[in-house]
């Protein structure tokens, strides 16, 4: 009989979760992979709201304690609604501030809190979420999509669950 493999929490589930909680209010899908536009209307559903997507890029595990320090790349797109060849870029650097300003404007630059991930995962708790670097415009393709790009550091760990390496 085998075991099934623990679903553990990775950097780009912690942020994408962590990122949900701070665009949430603006309906902005966030997610690993770009969604592509609808094959038959050849709109993108996020069209009007933006679209994170995370990358993980490095970071540092803590050595004496299950803890992470992660960096994830963020890709802020924006599209237009209606065919445009001029990419929305006030809207994925509006979006892109956005999340700069969410590690400023809390009492005490105070970043913390517990997350939700997918289904089969356990939660996982954010201690740090830090921008690293300026939001900067990133080349587009030929869908003339804005595409704003920067980094951040998430320090985080998994809850709820423990495992045994058994030989």
């Amino acid at each position: 009989m085998t075991t099934a493999i623990p679903m553990r929490a990775t950097a780009e589930l912690v942020a994408a979760a962590y990122l949900r909680t701070l665009v949430t209010a603006y309906d902005t899908a966030v997610g690993a992979v770009l969604q592509a536009p609808d094959p038959d209307t050849h709109k993108v559903t996020w069209g009007n709201v933006g679209f994170i997507q995370t990358s993980s890029v490095g970071g540092a595990i803590n050595p004496d304690v299950p803890m992470r320090r992660s960096v994830v790349s963020l890709d802020v797109w924006a599209a237009n609604p209606t065919p445009s060849k001029r990419p929305p870029w006030n809207r994925a650097f509006s979006l892109a501030e956005l999340i700069v300003a969410a590690t400023f404007d809390t009492p005490d630059h105070v970043t913390q809190a517990v997350v939700s991930l997918p289904t089969g995962y356990p939660d996982a708790r954010v201690t740090e979420f830090t921008a690293l670097t300026e939001p900067a415009r990133r080349p587009s393709d030929p869908a003339d999509y804005a595409r704003v790009g920067f980094d951040v550091a998430i320090s985080w760990h998994g809850l709820g669950t423990t495992w045994t390496i058994t030989p």
